[in-house]
């Protein structure tokens, strides 16, 4: 009796394995086909998302914002090579700020860098049909500022959105997952890390411009485009929101890229970078990406769930001073500021009449 039904048993086990085994190998045929030529390839994690384009302040490479990212981790398998980008993209006569950005994105923030190709070079000897193998990692990187060169100064391709048409263009055959939509917030992104793009450069980020920025006595308001609130301070209730909302909403009618500036005078103590722009619940533990800034009386302002950081930790910022851009990064169902008070770094307040004491808000 026990023999009769360990037969079929098996049977079933039998074929059980090879249905898995068809699933498996199925599954891997699919990634093999999405997946580009090595470890290359997008991911809409990769960068960080950007809106508007962001201008150095005075033209001028921040040293500063420069060494910080080239020298830390954040650059991966490209870190410590700042200097080399430094001077041959001066040599070719291209923005350095922009040559990284690009690369950066390129190479997935320095990550996929294999054959020493930092930016998804194909190989030409082989009709482009793998990555090109370069001698040197200090020979890859000056052949992609080249190569952007190229692209710049021949091609006339000046604007990051006109890089992208040739670098990422939308609805390419050889893009079935639509990750190339990324290409062009993902370069905006690195560029206002980078402290803003050095030439070629007219537009002002989220369109901040001088007088732009509404102050009164030492209190900016912190979305000078709109002063539309979706959400107030205290209780609530709505569809996969919190119960009781400790700040106020400022809505984008749908758009990300509006600037987001400082409260107050202060020190940026937090600079939370890395979310989607979209669909990134739960990073940034729910803030997305995100700035905190410690004012001079211990105050702390939050600003969460932005398209783009253009500050970082330790740096000096003063009341109406862009801190990054409108988006809706984290846990958001549609672009706006999410934006808190603590007093005390610790307890958040209602932000809304420290505005309308000023006169900022009715």
């Amino acid at each position: 009796m026990i023999k009769k039904l360990i037969a079929p048993l098996l049977l079933f086990v039998v074929m059980v394995g090879i249905l898995a085994t068809i699933v498996v190998v199925g599954f891997v045929m699919m990634m093999t086909i999405f997946m580009s030529d090595d470890e290359y390839a997008d991911d809409e994690s990769l960068g960080i998302m950007g809106g508007n384009v962001v201008c150095s302040a005075n033209g001028k490479v921040d040293k500063t914002a420069w060494n910080g990212f080239w020298d830390s981790d954040n650059a991966n398998n490209l870190k410590g090579y700042g200097d080399l980008v430094l001077e041959h993209s001066k040599s070719v006569g291209i923005d350095p700020v922009l040559a990284t950005a690009v690369m950066m994105q390129e190479s997935g923030s320095g990550k996929f860098t294999s054959k020493n190709n930092p930016g998804g070079i194909m190989d030409w000897d082989n009709n482009f049909k793998t990555k090109r193998q370069f001698a040197t990692m200090d020979d890859g990187i000056k052949y992609v500022i080249e190569n952007l060169g190229r692209r710049i100064l021949n091609d006339g391709l000046v604007s990051i959105e006109e890089l992208g048409s040739k670098y990422a263009p939308i609805g390419a055959a050889n893009d079935p997952q639509g990750l190339n939509k990324n290409w062009v917030p993902g370069v905006t992104g690195f560029v206002g890390q980078l402290g803003g793009l050095t030439m070629n450069c007219s537009e002002v980020a989220g369109g901040l411009s001088a007088g732009s920025v509404e102050i009164k006595g030492d209190i900016a308001w912190v979305v000078p485009e709109t002063k539309r609130i979706t959400s107030r301070y205290g209780p609530r209730s709505c569809s996969g929101c919190s119960s009781f909302h400790r700040g106020i909403d400022v809505g984008g009618a749908g758009r990300t890229g509006h600037a987001i500036v400082s409260m107050a005078k202060g020190e940026v103590i937090r600079a939370h970078t890395g979310c989607a722009l979209n669909n990134s619940w739960g990073c940034g533990s729910g803030f997305g990406n995100h700035v905190y800034v410690k004012h001079e009386d211990g105050t702390v302002s939050r600003y969460a769930h932005l398209s783009a950081v253009n500050v970082r930790v330790g740096q000096k910022v003063g009341a109406g001073q862009l801190l990054g851009l409108l988006g809706n990064s984290g846990n958001s169902t549609g672009p706006h500021l999410h934006f808190e008070v603590l007093p005390d770094g610790q307890t958040q307040i209602d932000p809304y009449p420290i505005f309308q004491s000023k006169g900022l808000l009715p």
